[in-house]
């Protein structure tokens, strides 16, 4: 079983997070998938995404986060060596965001708003280390899901507006670990001023 990196928040703290409160965190992350969900079905009601395009996103986003439950519910993830799972879910929703994207024509819309999500989450719990492993899965999965566009939807594309919304998304993923950095220095400077309090 493949084990993820502890994120600074697992590690940092004197005592263990309980398993209720990790499966909270995960309820609440599950309701971004709700979120993102409804604005496919409103793009599919715009005729931006078919029906059937829409069936397969929402059962896909049903069995993620089913195995996820499983997971938290049945306390298998404590053998991991993160038992939040931070990592995991971060990287299955950025592969999910770019399976989406090859799945409608006029879906690089979604790209920004999805992935904008995805790094508020994850630069609140990851270490700005991980952020940058993040944002290199990131952009390896969105290159791969724009070359799949475009070799799927040849000649109907705009390519400019295509390169625009890449360029939003790379912009953004770099924004988004340097304030992962600053956040993570002040946690730092929250958790040694909180030793010098208790000391």
């Amino acid at each position: 079983m493949r084990s993820f990196r502890p994120t600074m928040t697992e590690t940092s703290q004197t005592h263990p997070v309980p398993q209720g409160l990790r499966l909270r965190r995960f309820l609440l992350a599950a309701t971004t998938y709700a979120f993102g969900l409804l604005i496919l079905a409103l793009c599919a009601a715009f005729g931006l995404l078919s029906g059937a395009a829409l069936t397969q996103v929402g059962l896909m986003f049903l069995g993620i986060n089913l195995v996820f439950f499983v997971l938290f519910r049945s306390g298998w993830n404590l053998r991991f060596t993160d038992p939040s799972l931070t990592l995991a879910q971060v990287y299955v929703a950025i592969a999910v965001v770019a399976v989406t994207l090859v799945l409608g024509e006029k879906l690089h819309l979604v790209a920004v708003p999805f992935y904008s999500s995805i790094f508020v989450f994850a630069m609140l719990r990851l270490t700005p280390r991980e952020m940058v492993a993040v944002e290199l899965f990131m952009l390896l999965t969105y290159g791969a899901a724009v070359a799949a566009r475009v070799w799927r939807y040849a000649g109907g594309l705009d390519l400019q507006v295509e390169a625009v919304h890449a360029a939003l998304v790379v912009l953004s993923s770099v924004w988004y670990a340097m304030a992962a950095g600053y956040i993570s220095s002040l946690r730092a400077r929250l958790r040694e001023s909180k030793q010098t309090i208790e000391a």
